[in-house]
């Protein structure tokens, strides 16, 4: 008897893992861009995309979630080549809806800004409209205010189009993306531009979260939209097709939104909430 429970029970797990086996395959492709996603660390898959995606994965049981860390390059040439790959990294665009299929829009991006430190903030004020946006064209123009600028970064059309106009004047330093927040706190920049999210994470590393502040610019949109993309093949329309219905019977971009907001400095947060609510409305 026992011998024959053991055998049921075997055959029962062999099923089970079987029937997993069967199950078709998502393949969660995502840069390592903290905290968007964040691969390595005490912090490791704990981003809000990294949320936001292992949430979606927890609604669609019928398929078994795979993620990994890819460039954005690798992300393109993976949904191009094969079915079931998917990202939440992908705005869309007309070059990538040719081999990428879209969601309806899931979660809001502060698009970047002015980030300095709270101690410098009477600096700024000179270039400040009277909606507390800065003229970026004249900050540019400062002379006594050192930049930092990570090269051939894309921060903005609006931003690379002023930095490619104001050339490489004197007051311009280049930098590494993931050491503004230092070069920030010792002075060696005064201020740089960059989403409020990352931002925050790099100054949260230093133990001083709070010490910043992101300026908006003005003429700036003040964010960017975006849902989950998968291959655009048989798979990857259908796996878009069942987010789409969560989107729409359930609260996706309150869930993101909750990710998100715990990665907002104060100003950030409060423009942010402003924003969503007017969205709602």
């Amino acid at each position: 008897m026992i011998r024959f429970l053991c055998l049921l029970g075997l055959l029962v797990g062999g099923s089970a893992t079987l029937w997993a086996a069967d199950k078709p395959v998502i393949h969660w492709l995502s840069p390592n861009f903290p905290p968007v996603f964040i691969a390595d660390g005490p912090l490791k898959r704990q981003g809000y995309g990294d949320q936001i995606v292992r949430y979606m994965s927890e609604k669609l049981p019928d398929y078994r979630h795979v993620p990994a860390t890819a460039n954005l390059t690798r992300t393109y040439n993976q949904m191009k080549l094969h079915d079931g790959v998917c990202s939440v990294a992908l705005f869309e665009t007309p070059e990538r809806a040719a081999f990428a299929n879209f969601s309806d829009d899931v979660y809001h991006v502060m698009t970047n800004r002015v980030v300095v430190m709270n101690r410098n903030l009477h600096r700024f004020k000179p270039y400040l409209n009277a909606a507390g946006e800065v003229d970026i064209t004249r900050l540019l123009t400062a002379s006594d205010l050192a930049v930092g600028v990570v090269p051939d970064r894309f921060y903005s059309q609006l931003i690379n189009d002023t930095l490619k106009a104001v050339g490489m004047p004197d007051n311009m330093v280049v930098i590494p993306f993931n050491r503004y927040g230092a070069l920030l706190d010792h002075g060696r920049i005064d201020y740089t531009f960059g989403f409020p999210a990352e931002a925050y994470h790099q100054f949260s590393k230093l133990g001083k979260a709070e010490a910043f502040v992101a300026l908006p610019i003005a003429g700036e949109a003040r964010f960017q939209s975006g849902g989950f993309s998968c291959s655009d093949k048989p798979l990857g329309r259908k796996v878009i097709a069942e987010i789409n219905r969560l989107i729409a019977t359930e609260e996706v971009s309150a869930v993101y939104d909750a990710f998100y907001e715990q990665w907002l400095d104060a100003r950030s947060l409060k423009d942010y909430r402003k924003l969503r609510a007017a969205m709602q409305r």
